[in-house]
């Protein structure tokens, strides 16, 4: 069995950063469940955008878009 454990960190963001980073989350989710195997493509440059946003975040750079 398989424990996974999570953190909860707040940021500071924009607004615009807010609904850029819930979208990645959103599709990530999706992605993780299979629910995107169609289509595939069309979310690949906004997944990869979102992961790059996502690490920017973690390590705590100054985001830019």
């Amino acid at each position: 069995m398989q424990m996974q454990s999570w953190v909860t960190v707040q940021f500071d963001l924009e607004e615009e950063e807010k609904e850029i980073l819930n979208n990645a989350m959103e599709i990530m989710r999706k992605i993780k469940t299979g629910f995107l195997t169609r289509n595939m493509s069309e979310h690949q440059e906004l997944m990869k955008k979102s992961m790059h946003l996502i690490s920017d975040i973690v390590q705590g750079k100054e985001i830019s878009e």
